[in-house]
């Protein structure tokens, strides 16, 4: 409701210098009643008119009454009390706001600001219906953009009081009008307030910044909004943060971080300008640059909070500007300076370990902290805030100051001791068992991460011996803090963010149990339940990977592992890691990736530390390299598990002669290749690596397995090494997209082409030769080099059901080092031209003949891929021809038995056709003893001759007969039925007996 009341309007006054003609004109408008009392009289169609109220303050004569303005403002607000405005007044509306804004800031009368705020308050009665159109969307902008402008250029707390409650109308009204204020300046004009509000705090107090704030942390609850304050030119976050140097009233802190916290909840651009703006330049009041910077005055701030947050409230604005700096640390620059130009660091640390560790430091005196909610948040802050400053050297000085590391010892040091032990007595705090398990977790993790960039400290409060008296514990079934029934009094299911969820499960089974079956077990089935120490056992192991992969210092590393070692490492991993994986859930699944990753590091850092691995290692390592890639589908973490085990095979197993035996014997290479005939593509380039390592360390025992080996897939005979290692050379090629790949179209699977570079994808040039696609950068990238390598050592030849396109590939393979020497000198080449570097004559005919050779050996290789694939051809030609031969031959009886029994079939049951037959066989015999006779006259009168004797027979047929024989009158005895050739004299003489009258004597 507008504050005027409806009075009659004056009359105008007659200035001195009126004329006749302006007296009628003012007479005129009076008797027209320009703002009749009765709102149904103000137009023919019962809207308001606001073109007089235009006329009125734009009127030549009536431009400067305000008094008739302000009456005529006020009555067009009740107008409009209980009512929007329509779509097509919103044009002029805005322009009356815009006069109203222009004449205030003239230093006129105030009221006209009032009025301002009154024509603005309609706007959050605006219906969701009627906000369809996009020109509608259009026009309540420009009246959004009006109202930002009124807020920016006012420097009245009542104004601002009043435009911020329309504005927090707005956006609780109506989720368009949220989008529209988004997309306006409001945002920005509310920031300027603030900064304008920041100079007068003296006279005008911390009431009006606040409402500032308030109104500006519903506004940046929109990303659009949030994202107009973080790209502006104006470093307006910057100024944002400075509001809370200017009192400590925890109206203004709390409203001030629920901005902050918006903008960085949007994550992206808005986040990084937080980051970002921490660090800028502040200004003065009178627009001077400080020497200040937004960080120095949220240390101020946490410092205030740090050391006199006693109330609920006040400790959760401790911990949101906590969590604040927190998400500062993600910024390396920010990180560098929170280290370097604050004690923000130190702050946290010292307020982390003053409750529980001795210090004459005076703010330890207030930050008494206890075991309350809010108090256990911040501790959780403070533990991740010290973990990731760790990380910047800036920073590590300071962390070293506040005994972060003896402090988070101490944490794990009660871990053993049930609730109200003495460890936990002696601390100042007694913390519950959800807390305490919580802060054992975060505090193993963050021992993983502090250790390795303070290693002095971390060895000096005998670091490695008490994680691995952690790993013990973890690993240990009895402890004071069971139950009747072997469990953990507190299991910690999902209390904490790094729990695993469900601990009543047994340590190498995936699956629970009641507590009723629980009960009814017996004592050694209950021993093997697990006791709520798997998320301490994965965070252990993880701490021990990352001490042990310390990247930034290897020599630092090295010094960890060492200790590691000599306190017995090795074994206590190979000991966790002796578990069946059968029945493992992802859980269990992820502390053997860890500790398998673990014992790689730890093994690659010296020989003897293989060595230590020995026998039992590998034993344990082949269980996990048997591992069936089919289940890789369940997608529980079984595929990271045997990556793991092959970097351990990788850093254990090659290296150490002894291990790689043990290895060869445990059929550790069959286990490689069938994993590489069975694993998805993306592991190939793993199991390669290992398998070339391991053949080339022992390559007389390892060639020997490699031939022997044959794939174990179901319904595959006689796949062997080569055919695996040339399919995979295939694949590779059609990955890569090579130009031998590119004739695969053409039936010339794997033959090089027509190319100096066959090698090279075809989006390859030859000016690439520093990219990621170049000569040699292609050697450790792609798989193709190691199967060269393998090949060479186990040998080309010797390899079983070989095909013809199989032997191509291999040509391919066995020239790969000639072929990759030639693209090398071709780039050289190239690059010397690149550089307009002129090769003298010598090394330039060097280069034209290496060029020369390269393209010799490309043509030599096609031509013998060519010939092998026509001589495999031909070869399966005739291989196929006498395939029907013999298919033929086998059909051939059956179709003469069938053709005969036809033909009789017709002769018996066709008279015709048994004549027809009856006379060829006349006419044979006729021929035939022809025939006969030609053949006898030709050899002359019968003789008697070492070879033989003439026969003389009388013609012998049967005409009448059906059939017949036909037999010569002359046939040719050879030697073995001469008398006296084949017997005695005495069976010559029966022969010639039995024989008489059917031989003859030719003389």
């Amino acid at each position: 409701m507008s504050k005027y009341t409806h009075v009659a309007p004056p009359l105008p006054a007659i200035t001195r210098g009126s004329t006749v003609r302006d007296e009628g004109a003012t007479a005129s408008a009076a008797s027209k009643n320009l703002f009749p009392s009765n709102p149904a009289e103000s137009s023919d169609d019962g809207t308001f008119n606001f073109d007089r109220i235009v006329k009125l303050l734009t009127g030549k004569h009536s431009c400067d009454d305000r008094e008739r303005h302000i009456h005529a403002l006020s009555r067009m607000s009740v107008w409009h009390v209980k009512s929007c405005y329509r779509m097509d007044e919103y044009e002029v509306v805005g322009r009356i706001a815009t006069i109203c804004l222009e004449k205030s800031c003239k230093g006129l009368n105030p009221s006209y600001m009032d009025a301002f705020c009154d024509i603005m308050a309609p706007l959050t009665r605006l219906k969701q219906g009627e906000s369809s159109s996009g020109e509608m969307s259009k026009r309540v902008l420009s009246l959004f953009n009006v109202l930002a402008r009124g807020i920016s250029e006012s420097k009245s707390p009542k104004v601002w009081r009043n435009l911020s409650k329309n504005v927090i109308n707005c956006c609780r009204a109506d989720d368009f009008l949220v989008s529209q204020i988004g997309a306006s300046h409001i945002a920005v004009a509310l920031v300027r307030a603030i900064r304008q509000a920041c100079t007068n705090i003296r006279q005008s107090g911390s009431v009006p910044l606040v409402n500032l704030l308030f109104t500006l942390a519903e506004v940046t609850r929109n990303v659009v909004a949030a994202e107009k304050i973080c790209t502006s030119e104006e470093s307006l976050v910057s100024d944002i943060i400075c509001v809370l140097s200017k009192s400590n009233d925890d109206d203004l802190t709390a409203t001030t971080m629920e901005v902050l916290w918006n903008l960085v909840e949007h994550g992206g651009s808005c986040a990084q300008a937080v980051r970002e703006q921490t660090l800028a330049q502040r200004d003065s009041g009178d627009g001077a640059r400080t020497t200040g910077t937004p960080l120095n005055v949220l240390e101020k701030c946490l410092h205030r909070l740090l050391t006199a947050a006693r109330s609920v409230a006040t400790k959760e604005l401790r911990n949101d500007l906590a969590m604040l700096l927190l998400n500062c640390l993600q910024s390396s620059d920010t990180a560098n300076a929170i280290g370097t130009s604050s004690a923000i660091v130190e702050h946290m640390a010292r307020a982390l370990s003053a409750t529980d560790l001795p210090s004459k430091h005076p703010d330890c005196r207030t930050m008494k902290y206890g075991t309350e909610a809010e108090d256990f948040e911040f501790h959780k802050i403070a533990i991740e805030f010290v973990e990731r400053a760790a990380e910047f050297p800036s920073c590590r000085n300071a962390v070293t100051k506040g005994k972060v590391l003896l402090l988070l010892f101490h944490y794990l040091n009660c871990k053993s001791s049930a609730c109200g032990s003495e460890t936990e007595a002696s601390s100042s705090r007694v913390w519950t068992a959800p807390q305490r398990e919580e802060l054992e977790l975060l505090s193993v993790r963050a021992i993983g991460c502090i250790g390795g960039y303070m290693a002095d400290g971390f060895l000096q409060l005998r670091g490695p011996t008490q994680m691995l008296r952690y790993l013990e514990w973890c690993t240990d079934e009895t402890s004071p803090s069971h139950d009747v029934r072997g469990l953990r009094l507190f299991r910690g299911a999902g209390n904490s963010a790094l729990s695993a969820g469900d601990f009543n499960v047994p340590v190498g089974n995936g699956h629970g149990n009641s507590d009723d079956a629980l009960l009814r077990q017996p004592s050694p089935t209950r021993q093997l339940m697990n006791n709520g120490r798997r998320a301490h056992l994965l965070q252990g192991v993880r701490a021990l990977r990352r001490l042990t992969h310390h990247d930034t210092d290897a020599a630092t590393a090295d010094r960890i592992v060492r200790d590691f070692v000599d306190q017995g490492v090795i074994d206590q991993l190979v000991l966790v890691l002796h578990q069946e994986v059968d029945g493992a859930d992802s859980f269990d699944l992820s502390i053997r990736e860890e500790a398998l990753h673990s014992l790689a590091r730890i093994c690659a850092s010296d020989v003897h530390n293989k060595e230590l691995f020995g026998e039992a290692g590998v034993s344990m390592l082949m269980r996990y390299l048997n591992i069936n890639p089919e289940i890789f589908a369940r997608g529980i973490g079984h595929k990271g598990v045997v990556l793991a085990a092959i970097d351990l095979a990788w850093h254990g197993v090659v290296g150490s002669n002894t291990n790689t035996i043990a290895f060869l014997q445990q059929s550790g290479l069959f286990a490689l290749l069938d994993l590489l005939d069975t694993c998805p593509p993306d592991m190939w380039n793993l199991v390669l690596g290992c398998t070339v390592d391991l053949c080339d360390a022992a390559p007389t025992h390892a060639t020997a397995h490699v031939r022997q080996w044959r794939s174990a897939r179901a319904g595959v005979e006689g796949y062997t090494a080569a055919h695996l290692l040339i399919d995979v050379f295939v694949h590779e090629e059609q990955r890569l997209g090579t130009l031998s790949a590119a004739n695969d179209h053409a039936g010339v699977v794997g033959c090089a082409a027509h190319d100096p570079h066959p090698l090279m994808p075809v989006t390859w040039t030859v000016g690439d030769i520093d990219g990621a696609q170049g000569s040699i950068a292609e050697v450790t990238s792609s798989l193709r080099s190691k199967i060269f390598s393998l090949f060479t050592i186990t040998g080309f030849d010797g390899y079983d059901s070989v095909t013809g396109q199989d032997q191509a590939v291999l040509e391919k393979i066995k020239a790969y080092l000639t072929l990759k020497v030639g693209e090398i000198w071709s780039e050289i080449e190239h690059s010397l031209g690149k550089d307009g570097i002129e090769p003298i004559e010598t090394d330039a005919e060097l280069l034209r003949a290496m060029r020369a050779g390269g393209a010799h050996h490309v043509e030599a290789l096609r031509d013998r891929q060519l010939n092998i694939l026509a001589d495999t051809k031909q070869a399966d030609m005739d291989h196929l021809d006498k395939h029907f031969e013999d298919v033929r031959d086998r059909h051939l009886g059956a179709q003469e038995v069938s053709r005969k029994h036809t033909e009789f079939l017709r002769r018996t049951a066709d008279y015709t056709t048994l004549q027809r037959v009856r006379h060829e066989q006349r006419t044979s015999r006729t021929a035939s003893r022809q025939r006969n006779r030609a053949e006898s006259d030709a050899m002359g009168a019968a003789r008697s001759t070492d070879e033989g004797v003439v026969v003389q027979h009388g013609e012998d047929s049967h005409p009448d007969a059906f059939t017949s024989t036909v037999v010569p009158p002359q046939v040719l005895l050879t030697g073995l039925l001469l008398p006296g050739t084949d017997g005695t004299a005495e069976d010559d003489r029966q022969l010639e007996l039995d024989t008489s009258g059917v031989f003859v004597d030719p003389v």
